[in-house]
């Protein structure tokens, strides 16, 4: 129920395996019930004696998570059993008071959110390992002659640590949009068919004082059956998998031509062979991750006001991304920090090639302008 092949903990990490836990989302949506009992009390929508005991029944109820998500397949979604139980543990009159207002997918979507919200917490700090020891890697070899390769064939030389800056820089800029993109992250909530008719006058209200309570943004509109704002939240998700993927094959390809020495896992048949598990798992991660996305941001347009199959495959498609995208800084976050440069061998492979000796030309200084939105990154 962890949305994992549970043969296979490789394709996540353990945080990120914590954060979309079934109980993980159940919780969230219970938080999301608490906020919305708590703000609707502040706009005089319902007693403020309710709303404190149905905060304290979401805050105290057992649920199992994994019973109450099986169950929303067959009584329409998880929300119900869940508004269920805490029925069961209300005194009546509070009880005729959750949920006021709110559909399924206000509840769902918003839970959602913030799990995305922690995940992009949780794989913006796990960034910060790789990229510190890129960074030390980067001033040991600034001025490393290294041969550049282009279709895979010998072309000039370059910096060993030019290249490791070309894989730390996207990363520093996909850090920085993991961080933005959490700040910004949209509030779910419209009711049955996202026009906050259900509330009256006090839609608008209550919708604003939920979003600030959660600590989200307000959306213009409610957006129950318009996705671009999952798609928007995945993009940084995707690209640092893609960005983790790009530096494993390489590390594989300058492994394979002796120049790299990496964390290497073996072979059951052939002792000599020293594989680059690391990457492997990265690139295996990092392509599980696209196939994730795609069913978010490939998929059909979700009809009308609710969609009918497409808007519940995300709440497996979402956890996927994030799960496999950490999967890939974890492996490389192993594999560069035990990667050791054979400098003799880049200079033997460079000097075989045979290339012109065009010199390294201004690698020191491109390599200290990506030092520095390192430090600036350190700073922040």
């Amino acid at each position: 129920m962890t949305g994992l092949p549970t043969f296979d903990p490789g394709f996540s990490t353990t945080a990120m395996t914590a954060i979309f836990s079934p109980g993980g989302r159940i919780r969230r949506m219970l938080e999301v019930e608490a906020a919305l009992a708590r703000v609707e009390a502040a706009a005089r929508v319902i007693p403020p004696a309710a709303a404190a005991l149905i905060e304290h029944a979401c805050q105290g109820v057992s649920l199992d998570a994994e019973s109450m998500l099986r169950q929303g397949w067959t009584t329409g979604t998880p929300v119900m059993p869940v508004l269920d139980a805490l029925r069961e543990a209300l005194p009546a009159d509070a009880a005729s008071h959750l949920h006021r207002g709110a559909t399924s997918q206000d509840i769902i979507d918003t839970g959602l959110v913030l799990q995305i919200r922690d995940g992009m917490g949780e794989l913006a700090s796990a960034l910060d390992a790789p990229l510190t020891h890129l960074g030390r890697l980067m001033r040991e070899h600034a001025q490393t002659p290294h041969l550049g390769r282009t279709w895979l064939q010998a072309a000039a030389p370059t910096s060993f640590g030019l290249r490791i800056a070309g894989w730390a820089e996207p990363l520093v800029r996909l850090r920085a949009a993991l961080e933005a993109a959490a700040s910004h992250l949209p509030l779910q909530f419209g009711g049955p068919v996202g026009n906050l008719a259900r509330l009256g006058s006090a839609g608008v209200d209550v919708m604003e004082r939920l979003a600030a309570d959660l600590g989200l943004a307000v959306p213009a509109l409610p957006w129950h059956a318009d996705r671009s704002h999952l798609v928007a939240a995945i993009d940084p998700v995707r690209a640092v998998a893609r960005g983790m993927a790009k530096m494993a094959v390489d590390v594989a390809l300058l492994a394979q031509a002796g120049e790299v020495h990496i964390p290497a896992g073996g072979s059951s048949s052939m002792p000599h062979k020293r594989n680059p598990i690391d990457a492997v798992r990265a690139i295996a991660a990092a392509q599980a991750c696209e196939g994730a996305a795609s069913v978010i941001s490939g998929g059909r347009p979700h009809e009308l006001d609710r969609g009918l199959g497409g808007w519940q495959a995300e709440s497996w498609a979402v956890p996927m991304v994030f799960h496999t995208a950490a999967a890939t800084v974890e492996a490389m976050d192993r594999c560069v920090a035990g990667l050791q440069a054979d400098v003799p061998r880049m200079a033997s492979n460079l000097a075989a090639s045979g290339v012109p000796d065009d010199g390294l030309g201004p690698a020191g200084f491109l390599i200290g302008r990506v030092l520095t939105l390192l430090d600036t990154k350190d700073r922040r």
